[in-house]
């Protein structure tokens, strides 16, 4: 700070000299009458007259004055000629008119000169006549030090006097002298502020003010606001910028600028839009709870002191006025689960800070809780605040971008539970999929747009929608981090090039080059960077929509053809059943296909509630019937039991084809090879089914439907094992394979598996016992044989063929027992039953996205 350099005495005496002409006509213009002698008692022959005066400009003057208007003055043992000097050695009285005025820099040498130049010049200069002279301010005979600077400072300045002799300096009752307009502005130098810089002008209102009010002003040197302006900062408020230059009233006057009615406003001068702060007064609320200075304490700006100035209590004790039933009751809350620490440091009087975690304003624009400066969080978690601030959230979030996710977005404000109980399993995945599944911060941001759906497509996204909490399958955090996410290209992700391997080794043993290239948020129908996975989707999307659609025709038509024929030709009247049975099946293929069966369920079973892993079916299936843990194992289990039925069926067709060298294996009726009466008994078929032909066509031993069946099971066998092998062991066939392979069998196997299970359910259960005369079952597959009334009704050209070939005698059996047939039949109701219930689930996972 630049202290006020006074005049020299050379240079103030130069200046005396020279403006000595407007000294005599204008400073301390005194209107003494010229009637003054050697000494005080000859001046008061004609002064003592009360009633003594002279008219000045028409301005009539008093000329009473005596010794006793000196006493209590510093001049009170002066003699008049000490001042009057021009009368020294004057005998001739009385003496003339206007007396050359009193010289004050006789004696005032140094005040006088700092009066001129920084005072009466520059005024002078600017064309004003009317400029107040020492006699003015202190007074012409009594005296005065301190002076009255307030009635001469108002002849020009009546604005400003009003607000001062409104304002909390001025108490009438007291001595008038106790606080004048020079308390605070150089009485001499009016142009004071020239002589500091700008900055320098601010630190030295902040030092005026420190004379009377030290230890607020001790306060205030403390705050952020005196940090700012000591770092250069202009804009930093000093003591009149909040209380007023001149009209400072008290903060209990409800007009005061700093009055708790009017603080925000004063606040939010500087800070705009803190106004939308969480703490706003609602009607009935005290108003002293929710403003500025009950939490920042008035001068000490920072919280550092966590003392409140209204309440003269801890800043935690004025936070529990609201806050203390729900922060100290509620064992949820974060104080009670992490932090109650602080409550107890709270409630046994020691000094807690409550804005060291809580953002008040973080609904205000330009708040740091938007610059991703999270100065609580990082006091106590120093290294994931570093992590957090290198990755791209932090980064966002330091551009001042509100969707960017800070600590509390993840980690949440209020209710701080443990990071292992709160971010597993659905809540970190839900986490990020409200930002990663947003539409407007999509588009914005430019981020990938399936990478949600793209992942929930994955077996770990679908184990984490069934809402399960294990470890061992991964979310958005197993892969990218918590902290530090970041994008592949950046060498420390990860998920980069240098440390994928790494990452997936976490979970996966024997992890490998062409493993980690397995595309994990893959969206088929969306993303063109794999055209051969976008082939594949689109083919089995195809053949299961063209397979269901062809033959749920079929299936439609016939029902409607049977239904038809029931209506105009009535029910048949049950025929006489022979006591022979006609051997279908022998004991071999019942158990072939009973293992078929149950293989073929159990992998419905738990298979489809990772299908549909999104509907609330799926989660409650999982979480109480089957757990995930268990439907992994029997789904692994069935799918062993179904390969190794199919491998004994090949290897006894091998063995009846090598060894025993049977006839008609692999050509004419008794085959199941296709052959052109199978076209043309569905051509035939299909003209029964539209009423062009009354009777259905004679079929032989195997119908073209059974065929169909018989096919697709090999068909499903060849692509739902192999892809299911490829998903089992994924490390193993990436050695051999790409890492989109994985992704490829994953379409595969869902699809396939779906159209199977459908088909299955829907038209294989109608054809074979759903339709009119085989309803409600068709036991044949479970107790071997057929009546003869159906075989012959149902199979025309085998029993024509079989009585030419005389071969039909040697088909007929006894039947089961009782008991046996009954077990059977239990048994297929039981198989036919879950195979229903199943459909139910497939036709809500379609249908219903939960």
């Amino acid at each position: 700070m630049t202290p006020v350099r006074l005049i020299p005495h050379s240079i103030s005496a130069l200046l005396i000299r020279k403006s000595k002409f407007l000294l005599s006509v204008v400073l301390l213009a005194l209107p003494f009458h010229p009637l003054l002698s050697q000494d005080n008692e000859t001046c008061e022959m004609c002064h003592d007259d009360p009633d003594h005066k002279v008219v000045r400009y028409g301005v009539e003057l008093s000329l009473y004055v005596t010794s006793e208007h000196l006493v209590g003055s510093p001049h009170e043992d002066f003699a008049c000629i000490d001042c009057h000097v021009e009368l020294e050695g004057v005998d001739d009285w009385p003496h003339r008119e206007r007396l050359p005025l009193p010289d004050c820099g006789t004696c005032h040498e140094e005040e006088q000169a700092v009066f001129i130049e920084g005072f009466f010049g520059p005024l002078m200069q600017k064309g004003y006549t009317s400029i107040p002279t020492c006699s003015d301010c202190h007074g012409r005979h009594q005296v005065s030090y301190a002076g009255h600077p307030r009635q001469v400072c108002g002849v020009c300045h009546q604005d400003i006097l009003n607000e001062f002799l409104a304002s909390r300096h001025w108490v009438e009752e007291e001595d008038p002298s106790n606080l004048t307009c020079v308390s605070c502005h150089h009485p001499h130098f009016k142009m004071e502020k020239s002589r500091y810089t700008p900055h320098q002008w601010r630190l030295h209102l902040v030092e005026s003010c420190k004379a009377c009010h030290e230890q607020e002003v001790a306060n205030y040197s403390e705050s952020h606001h005196f940090q700012q302006l000591e770092g250069g900062n202009l804009n930093a408020p000093v003591c009149s910028d909040c209380h007023a230059e001149h009209q400072v009233l008290s903060p209990r006057d409800p007009n005061s600028l700093v009055s708790v009615a009017r603080l925000d406003l004063t606040c939010t001068r500087c800070h705009i839009g803190y106004e939308a702060s969480i703490h706003r007064p609602g009607e009935g609320d005290d108003p002293r709870l929710e403003t500025c200075v009950a939490c920042h304490v008035g001068h000490s700006t920072d919280m550092t002191a966590a003392h409140s100035s209204i309440f003269e209590t801890g800043l935690a004790n004025v936070c529990l006025r609201c806050h203390e039933q729900e922060l100290v009751d509620n064992p949820a809350e974060a104080h009670m689960v992490i932090h109650n620490e602080k409550i107890e440091e709270a409630q046994a009087g020691e000094p807690v800070n409550c804005g060291q975690c809580h953002q008040y304003h973080y609904r205000a624009p330009r708040h740091p809780a938007f610059s991703g400066i999270k100065r609580a969080c990082s006091e106590c978690h120093p290294e994931e605040q570093a992590a957090w601030e290198r990755s791209v959230h932090g980064i966002s979030a330091a551009k001042r971008h509100p969707e960017a996710p800070t600590c509390t977005t993840c980690h949440g404000e209020r209710f701080i539970p443990k990071t292992e109980a709160s971010l597993t399993g659905n809540r970190s995945v839900e986490l990020c999929s409200s930002c990663h599944s947003d539409r407007e911060i999509i588009l914005r941001f430019q981020l990938n747009p399936e990478v949600v759906s793209g992942y929930q497509s994955t077996y770990h996204g679908q184990v984490y929608q069934l809402g399960y909490q294990g470890t061992e399958f991964a979310t958005c955090a197993s892969c990218h981090d918590n902290h530090s996410v970041l994008p592949a290209s950046d060498p420390r992700s990860t998920i980069s090039q240098q440390n994928i391997i790494n990452t997936c080794g976490q979970c996966h043993e024997d992890v490998n080059i062409n493993f980690v290239s397995y595309l994990q948020h893959y969206s088929p129908m969306a993303h063109k960077e794999n055209p051969i996975l976008r082939g594949i989707d689109t083919f089995m999307r195809w053949l299961l929509g063209v397979t269901l659609a062809i033959f749920g025709a079929h299936t439609l038509l016939w029902l409607i053809r049977l239904l038809v024929r029931r209506l105009f030709e009535g029910k048949k009247p049950p025929k006489v059943k022979t006591k022979y049975r006609i051997k279908r099946f022998d004991l071999v293929q019942r158990i072939l296909h009973l293992g078929l069966i149950l293989s073929f369920l159990t992998l419905a079973t738990t298979g489809l509630p990772l299908k549909y892993s999104h509907t609330p079916l799926a989660t409650w299936f999982v979480s109480h019937i089957i757990s995930l843990h268990a439907a992994a194992l029997l789904h692994r289990i069935a799918a062993t039991l179904l390969i190794s039925v199919f491998i004994i069926h090949v290897l006894l067709l091998l063995y009846r084809w090598l060894i025993r060298k049977e006839k008609g294996l692999f050509y004419g009726p008794d085959s199941l090879v296709v052959r052109p009466k199978d076209f043309k008994d569905f051509i035939l078929h299909m003209g029964y089914f539209i009423g062009a032909l009354k009777n259905p066509p004679r079929f032989d031993r195997w119908t073209y439907w059974e065929k169909f069946d018989y096919y697709a099971v090999f068909w499903g066998m060849l692509v739902i094992g192999s892809s299911g092998l490829t998903l089992w062991f994924p490390e193993t066939f990436t050695r051999l394979f790409p890492g989109w392979f994985i992704n490829a069998a994953h379409i595969i196997h869902s699809e396939e598996a779906l159209l199977a299970t459908a088909f299955i359910f829907t038209v294989h259960f109608f054809n074979t016992h759903l339709r009119p005369g085989a309803f409600p079952m068709d036991e044949v597959i479970f107790t071997g044989y057929l009546t003869e009334e159906r075989f012959a009704e149902e199979r025309p050209a085998e029993k024509e063929r079989l009585d030419t070939e005389s071969t039909y005698d040697k088909l007929k059996v006894k039947p089961l027992p009782r008991w046996t047939k009954y077990f059977l039949l239990v048994s297929a109701y039981v198989f036919l039953s879950v195979g229903f219930l199943l459909l139910i689930f497939i036709l809500i996972g379609t249908f219903f996205r939960g």
